[in-house]
């Protein structure tokens, strides 16, 4: 297409992200200047009767291009003078139908969200779409002219219908919405703490992005897959790494919004007869919304608890415990029960575990008097982010025998039925042991201590002994062996009487 003569004067713009535009269709008014290209365009027929139309435009102030189009089928427009015709934009549109159906026409979508090629495209499927709007035409009624044209048609009925179905408003709010007052453990990925939020919008939305320098927060759709456009989403969502929060921390999100200048004004020539036109802007608005969500920390401990046996109330310090992900195939270290038998770990924090891993948790060593049961001296346990797992270890008390084995000094035969007393070191009796046919005798259990053997009785050809034999429990398990000799006590022989 020849352009006709005109003079603009070129001014470079540019757009900072964090710049807010304050601008409203009310600053806008005033006399424009409105253009055209000297050719029709035509891609499309209506009826079997090709259409034309005119590509009407006026030049803003960075000397760019901007859409004109044309409210009045059949009334001369800039095409009928040379350098064009001044308008007065005076007013919003205020047929909410028609600002709906321009709200999704060219410039307020862009070529790919139409499927077009060209912008004479766009324009031509925009302003048929506006006079459809109008002019209530029957889009199936609509051919290309060339194959490759349909893609029009399709941008014509894409725009037309949903201007026809979404109802304008030209307020501009987007506002999001907490759905809940807390972020929590995600439901999908427990290893995320989560945080839900609505978007409340209108047609005039045309994208909405977080900015944020923060690592590690994600922004995901319902099924946590990361997007990086949030327009057109009822919800989303906010992940944040559980492993990353130490403490309760506040973390802040600044969200861009694009909003279409939306819709058009609407100007009348100061030449009676003239077209009517609606008047569109670009570049699109951008404003900022800033998001402050609070995360809570949540209690996520493993709790190791060493106690007494046969005494729960009484707790165990100083056993030690090696901890294993097994998962991973890796040690995560050896902890030790403090003064309240306990160990308390933040297994994120403290072991950098996840979902899915499996913890051994092995008890290694425990101070006397206490011994390891090695049949119950290992738990696992598979985490799952979130919950508190608890595990609990009893010990019993080293426990040991002693044995007796009771010879004669004479000739080294067992004594059977000598009697011995085991006293513990408070002097007291514990278990009294009486020696068999084989003048052996074995004690029962022995908690872990300091003992003493003591012989109570034995026949009358052997001497008791008069000293306590001291011993000691150390080991579970251990069976001492002590070995008695009585010695032997020789009675005289007597002489037969005789009777005198």
């Amino acid at each position: 297409m020849k352009l006709k003569k005109i003079v603009a004067i070129i001014f470079i713009f540019v757009l900072c992200i964090n710049t807010v535009f304050a601008s409203t269709l009310e600053d806008k008014l005033g006399d424009y200047q409105i253009h055209s290209y000297d050719d029709p365009i035509s891609y499309v027929s209506y009826n079997q009767i090709r259409q034309k139309s005119y590509t009407y435009f006026y030049f803003n102030e960075e000397g760019e291009e901007e859409s004109v189009y044309c409210l009045n089928i059949g009334l001369p427009g800039a095409e009928a003078f040379e350098e064009g015709y001044i308008v007065t934009a005076d007013e919003a549109i205020r047929d909410k139908t028609l600002a709906s159906v321009i709200s999704y026409a060219y410039p307020y979508q862009s070529l790919e969200e139409l499927g077009l090629k060209t912008v004479d495209e766009a324009r031509f499927a925009s302003q048929f779409a506006i006079w459809s709007c109008l002019n209530r035409f029957n889009l199936d009624l609509l051919t290309p002219n060339e194959p490759q044209y349909q893609r029009v048609i399709d941008a014509i009925k894409n725009i037309y219908y949903n201007g026809m179905s979404h109802p304008y408003e030209r307020k501009v709010p987007v506002q999001i919405y907490e759905t809940k007052d807390n972020m929590s453990i995600d439901e999908l990925d427990p290893n995320y703490y989560s945080k839900t939020y609505s978007i409340a919008s209108n047609t005039n939305l045309r994208s909405l992005k977080a900015k944020t320098n923060i690592s590690n927060v994600l922004i995901v759709n319902e099924n946590n897959e990361p997007v990086t456009e949030l327009a057109g989403l009822k919800t989303f969502k906010i992940l944040i790494p559980v492993s990353t929060v130490d403490q309760d921390k506040v973390v802040d999100l600044t969200f861009e919004a694009i909003l279409k200048e939306n819709a058009a004004l609407f100007a009348a020539s100061k030449i009676a007869g003239m077209q009517s036109v609606a008047i569109t802007f670009a570049p699109l608005d951008i404003d900022t919304l800033n998001l402050s969500l609070f995360v809570k920390k949540l209690d996520m401990k493993l709790e190791i608890y060493k106690v007494d046996q046969n005494f729960p109330d009484v707790k165990i310090a100083g056993a030690k415990f090696k901890i294993t992900n097994i998962t991973e195939n890796k040690e995560l270290g050896i902890f030790e029960t403090n003064e309240e038998g306990k160990i308390v770990l933040d297994y994120v924090q403290d072991l950098n575990v996840v979902t899915g891993s499996k913890l051994r948790i092995e008890e290694i060593e425990v101070p006397a008097p206490y011994a390891i049961d090695p049949e119950n001296s290992v738990q696992e346990i598979e985490i799952t982010i979130g919950n508190d797992y608890p595990v609990v270890f009893q010990n019993d008390y080293i426990k040991g025998k002693v044995k007796i084995e009771k010879v004669s000094g004479f000739d080294g035969k067992a004594l059977a039925g000598t009697e011995f007393e085991i006293l513990d070191e408070k002097g007291e009796v514990v278990e009294t042991l009486v020696t068999n046919d084989k003048g052996i005798a074995l004690s029962g259990d022995l908690k872990y201590g300091k003992y003493q053997l003591r012989e109570v009785k034995t026949d009358s050809q052997h001497k008791l002994l008069e000293e306590a034999i001291f011993f000691e429990i150390k080991q579970d398990k251990e069976e001492i062996l002590i070995h008695v000799t009585n010695e032997y006590i020789e009675v005289p022989e007597r002489l037969p009487s005789t009777g005198y």
